[in-house]
């Protein structure tokens, strides 16, 4: 079976945003398709495409479109709406990498691998096919070269967003050049939007606010690609009406609503380096932080150097709750050199809470909520929120702020009991 055959087979994954559809009549639609191909062509070899602001790529593209109608299309007439709305098609499907432009525009694919320029593979929901494009051998090198001078880094595998576009570079010494993209969302997630794609509810959104304002910390965990980026992004957004917002990152792939917020890419700086910009920015007291570094020893660092009632939410690449502790404990251990009872109290004075994500078919759910507690100096674990039979079940507990020793009569939201039918109600059948 083709990719054409499999990408017709598929039902639709929404991986980005989709775009507004250009009104264009089926006459200049056909024009339009005829010489995508070749404006793909032309984008590709030039050096500097990416480096072009939106209106200049316009202005490149309507030159090449009246070159085309003074020459190939000499018959054919166009108004100026018309060819504003051929200019807005062709920025809509053509991204600068050549013949892979057809496959970045399929929703179905979620990721392309270029293993070698007649070598390339597409994720379609979930499955991994051999697509039928291929590049041009000069056309490859050529992009290659161009995204690593973007990428500005030296290293043999380097990542960083694009766009809406996730790009890694694979190069030698560890293989020959390779090529990933994956699509990213150019959604600015926050619970309002989670709570519309059954996610979240109004119990489990009002829990995190009040946690947030109350100096908790969280920790989330999941395999990879399994959402936990995306509720890290909506809890940037909800906190980002306090003071003093911090957010870290491995590659800026959190779309963030006020642009008021620190962020900081942490990816190419060293153990030491990561230190000091700690060191420096938590020195003005920030009221909430947000780390999508999915390094423990950072989040440990991060939450420990923390105000006592900064609020924080720490990613972590783990299976289980007992895989996360395991892997906090041994790093505790190691920065200490503590035995292990008092690398667990350690762990449990940083984080309040495990939040454990699973993924589904099209999206996530929370699988969990551990509570983390000391008790006789052991540490105990309470679950708070299950995922079972395509319900929600949870019982949160008063939130209290860090320096109160009893529940307050504010405290939000109440101790409860309660059920959420959600969209995946579809497992219990």
């Amino acid at each position: 079976m083709t990719l054409k055959e499999r990408l017709k087979k598929f039902d639709l994954l929404p991986v980005i945003t989709e775009k507004p559809e250009t009104s264009i009549s089926p006459e200049v639609r056909t024009i339009c398709n005829e010489l995508s191909k070749l404006l793909s062509a032309k984008i590709a070899l030039i050096p500097v495409w990416f480096e072009y602001s939106r209106d200049e790529q316009k202005e490149l593209v309507l030159n090449f479109l009246n070159a085309k109608l003074n020459s190939d299309y000499a018959g054919t007439h166009l108004t100026d709406a018309e060819k504003d709305s051929i200019v807005a098609y062709f920025l809509s499907m053509n991204y600068g990498f050549g013949s892979l432009d057809f496959l970045i525009e399929q929703k179905e694919v979620s990721k392309i691998f270029v293993k070698a320029y007649d070598n390339i593979f597409v994720e379609l929901n979930g499955e991994v096919v051999k697509a039928d494009t291929v590049l041009d051998e000069r056309q490859f090198n050529s992009l290659i070269a161009r995204l690593q001078e973007l990428a500005n880094k030296k290293s043999p595998i380097c990542s960083f967003r694009l766009n809406n576009l996730f790009v890694t570079i694979v190069s030698e010494p560890v293989s020959s050049p390779q090529l990933i993209l994956r699509k990213l969302s150019d959604v600015c997630y926050n619970f309002e939007i989670l709570e519309n794609k059954q996610i979240l509810n109004q119990d489990i959104i009002g829990f995190f606010r009040s946690s947030l304002g109350f100096g908790k910390r969280f920790l989330v965990i999941a395999p990879g690609n399994s959402g936990k980026t995306v509720l890290l992004n909506a809890f940037v957004n909800e906190a980002q009406t306090q003071n003093g917002v911090l957010l870290f990152e491995e590659c800026e792939l959190i779309n963030v609503e006020n642009k008021l917020i620190d962020r900081f890419n942490v990816g190419d700086l060293t153990v030491q380096e990561r230190n000091k910009l700690l060191n420096a920015v938590l020195a003005y007291k920030p009221s909430c932080v947000v780390s999508d570094v999915n390094d423990i020893g950072f989040g440990l660092e991060l939450v420990e150097k923390l105000e006592q009632n900064a609020s924080a939410v720490v990613s972590l690449e783990a299976d289980s709750p007992n895989d996360a502790i395991k892997a906090c404990i041994r790093k505790l251990m190691f920065m200490g050199g503590c035995d292990e009872n008092s690398a667990k109290l350690k762990f449990a004075k940083a984080f309040d809470f495990i939040i454990q994500l699973e993924k589904t078919d099209d999206t996530f759910i929370l699988k969990n909520i551990h509570e983390i507690s000391t008790k006789n100096s052991t540490v105990e674990f309470v679950e708070r929120l299950s995922f079972a039979s395509g319900n929600y079940k949870y019982d949160f507990p008063p939130v209290i702020p860090p320096e109160q020793k009893s529940p307050s009569k504010n405290s939000l939201p109440p101790e409860k009991k309660n059920l959420f039918s959600s969209r995946f109600a579809k497992i219990a059948n």
